[in-house]
């Protein structure tokens, strides 16, 4: 039906962003006040709370010897739950703790086994705390890491060798999916420069124009980087196979697509705004800059900034978040308040895309109300189970001369509801569930 159209955000919102934070270097208590200056209104060490719905990552495994230690679930590298685990299952189930930023630190090849991967899982099952989103971490040390753009071998089975096949004993993403994960991020080599996703986009745009490259040495290489890149896309067209070592220019510039695993199973890879040279808590202002955030509304695109919001460059900073961070995170907050930038945790945002773009409805008209019916995936492909959940945020935009129902599995949902006077339009939403801190 023609009068009735499915909005791209919610609705008042231009584009959206999520905070996707590696939990790096991050300790208990300073997660704590990140996050209630974050998620609550409260007054904090850091200022006045600033209501954002953000999300973070966790580690199952950690060494706390180490300089980039975090808080995790179990003590050190072995089995018992930690001091910590309590507090973990209470964040993951309030939805602030969303991201398995892999199951651990680990600095050698030897500190991981598919048998801590199945402790954690079973460990996480054990109490129904569901997480769909997996973020890799560290280099090639990290040899639980997946997809074919890291150095892991997570979804590797099996290695040839000797003309034999044998068992690799790093091999766990069978068990992930089975879980429930469903969205994942690869690598460095997955970072894009592109500001705003799911949006038009110039070529130029990746490199000489992007925000990430100022100063004349940064813009000459980049420069250098945008036309080898061209090449590449030319070599391409007619032989299939790139040469870059980087993610090759995406001219669809998608947030999420369909990726296959080595070892045959199906996820959803996101991308990340960012640079790997640029990922402390002190970027942020940069990351995040006036020319970013203008031209992310301006094109309606989504954003999700790779960042360790808990990892301080300057170790003289007396509070656990940079005073340029703060106001930044200020900022932020003003747009999404004044209902321009739609700010959500990983994992909504990244679902409620993934909705968008794959739910199918379908509209019909009566003497008395519009009715729109949800009916599925376009993407049958996709184990991905529905949940009311998973719908909140989406709005549909009616003529205002008639209620509007939204149906999901043959039931009427609550739905928000705005009218547009100056156009004869309402905008109807379902309701996007709210952050409830848990302490």
């Amino acid at each position: 039906m023609d009068k009735i159209t499915l909005r791209k955000f919610p609705y008042p919102y231009q584009a959206a962003m999520t905070i996707s934070n590696d939990i790096d270097g991050t300790s208990l208590s300073n997660f704590i006040e990140i996050h209630r200056f974050l998620n609550t209104n409260e007054s904090t060490s850091l200022g006045e709370g600033l209501g954002l719905p953000i999300s973070d990552s966790f580690w199952m495994y950690d060494n706390p010897i180490l300089e980039n230690s975090a808080f995790s679930y179990f003590e050190k590298l072995g089995s018992t739950p930690s001091n910590a685990a309590p507090l973990i299952r209470d964040f993951i189930k309030a939805g602030i703790l969303d991201v398995m930023h892999s199951y651990g630190n680990f600095v050698a090849i030897s500190d991981f086994s598919r048998k801590m991967a199945a402790h954690a899982i079973n460990e996480l099952d054990r109490y129904n705390l569901k997480v769909k989103v997996w973020t890799n971490h560290g280099g090639i040390e990290s040899i639980q890491n997946i997809g074919n753009r890291s150095w892991g071998k997570g979804d590797l089975p099996t290695h040839e060798g000797n003309g034999t096949a044998a068992h690799l004993d790093c091999y766990h993403s069978d068990l992930l999916i089975d879980y429930g994960i469903r969205f994942y991020w690869d690598s460095v080599e997955s970072l894009t420069s592109l500001v705003g996703q799911d949006a038009p986009v110039h070529f130029s745009e990746a490199y000489w124009r992007s925000p990430l490259y100022s100063g004349f040495k940064l813009k000459t290489k980049s420069i250098i980087k945008g036309y080898i890149s061209f090449a590449d896309l030319l070599h391409f067209k007619f032989t299939k196979r790139h040469f870059v070592p980087w993610q090759p220019f995406d001219a669809q510039n998608q947030l999420i697509q369909f990726d296959q695993l080595r070892d045959g199973n199906i996820l959803l890879r996101f991308k990340r705004f960012g640079h790997n040279k640029l990922d402390w808590s002190d970027d942020l202002d940069f990351l995040l800059n006036e020319k970013v955030l203008n031209h992310l509304i301006k094109k309606s695109g989504y954003l999700v900034l790779y960042i360790h919001l808990g990892n301080v460059k300057s170790r003289q900073e007396s509070t656990c978040l940079p005073v340029m961070t703060i106001n930044k995170l200020r900022q932020i907050a003003e747009l999404y308040h004044q209902g321009k930038l739609w700010v959500q945790t990983a994992s909504r945002l990244l679902m409620y895309n993934f909705v968008h773009h794959s739910i199918k409805w379908k509209a019909e008209e009566t003497d008395a109300n519009y009715q729109i019916h949800l009916v599925g995936f376009h993407q049958a492909v996709f184990n991905l189970h529905l949940s009311l959940e998973d719908l909140g945020g989406l709005t549909f935009i009616a003529p205002a001369d008639k209620e509007v129902l939204i149906f999901f599995n043959d039931r009427a949902v609550a739905t928000e509801v705005v009218l547009d006077k100056n156009t004869s339009r309402q905008f109807v939403m379902i309701p996007i569930p709210e952050i409830k801190w848990p302490l």
